[in-house]
């Protein structure tokens, strides 16, 4: 029989004029990936920040290790072994990667910090991960990825038994993802429990055990994920059946009311070209520090 390391018994949540969580029940199994998803507005932001002390309960319990639990800050969660990693990371750029890791627990000799310790235990965490990042680096000059490596460091650095990961990997290039499901499989059989919120349906598939839905608030199942169809997921998720949910619509394209040529910014764009028209939808992708931003200000005429 599985072990239960998190549970939520009848978890309610009201603000002013609203009902985030309306008596949400469900589990979690020690050592197991579990997906937490539903649209936006779902209540799953607002059931992580009570159980990380962010917020707190309107009613209901939590209990962490068969205990009932109340945090009341995020530093007592984390002192308690419940870690979360958001899509803004809570590092400090000028500070280097050992120093992130141990922030606000350093190893001290006397009155002073033992900086060599330190060190020393920042090199095992990340060797223990099976990454390659040189903790005397500063952090500014790391790229998403690492920093993310960083953040899941810093939350072993507290012993972490539930590691709670909100999108992780929205700003990841696809080789960088595989590393990260490296990582999470490896936690995974050290014991450490895994809350994976993401909207990448096919991401809960490839790496979470089980899956439990929100709605409006509401908790509406929890699954293996092997036993449910993708397609009886996003029905779960949406509360009806979902055909084509934006279909093509035949119209004609006008005139050109847009063209950018050549459009070049030392270090930050290079001869970018693009013609836009009239009743046309243009988009415009790529990955964080890809220049997005920077090409529509730009042209906006801001920068």
């Amino acid at each position: 029989m599985e072990e239960v390391i998190l549970e939520f018994d009848k978890l309610t949540k009201k603000f002013p004029g609203v009902v985030a969580l309306d008596e949400v029940s469900f589990d979690i199994f020690r050592g197991e990936v579990h997906a937490l998803v539903g649209e936006n507005g779902a209540g799953k932001s607002t059931l992580i920040k009570i159980v990380t002390g962010v917020y707190q309960k309107t009613s209901g319990e939590v209990f962490y290790q068969g205990k009932s639990i109340n945090f009341r800050s995020p530093h007592d969660a984390l002192q308690n072994g419940i870690a979360a990693i958001y899509q803004e990371f809570n590092l400090i750029p000028a500070l280097t990667v050992a120093e992130n890791i141990f922030m606000g627990h350093h190893f001290v000799r006397g009155k002073f910090v033992d900086w060599k310790k330190m060190e020393e235990e920042a090199r095992k965490l990340l060797d223990f991960l099976e990454v390659d990042i040189d903790v005397n680096s500063r952090v500014r000059d790391l790229g998403v990825a690492k920093k993310q490596v960083i953040e899941i460091a810093k939350a072993l650095s507290h012993n972490a038994k539930v590691l709670i990961m909100d999108e992780p990997t929205a700003a990841l290039a696809q080789k960088e993802i595989k590393t990260l499901f490296r990582i999470i499989r490896f936690l995974k059989e050290s014991g450490v429990t895994i809350i994976y919120i993401s909207h990448r349906l096919e991401e809960v598939y490839e790496i979470c055990d089980r899956v439990t839905v929100l709605r409006d608030g509401k908790f509406v199942a929890t699954k293996p994920v092997k036993e449910l169809k993708v397609e009886e997921l996003i029905r779960m998720m949406v509360g009806r059946e979902v055909g084509e949910r934006f279909p093509r619509v035949s119209h004609t394209i006008g005139e050109e009311v847009l063209r950018v040529e050549g459009l070049t910014r030392p270090g930050v764009l290079e001869n970018i070209n693009i013609s836009l028209h009239q009743r046309e939808i243009l988009g415009i992708a790529g990955m964080v520090g890809s220049g997005r931003t920077e090409l529509l200000r730009a042209i906006y005429g801001v920068d």
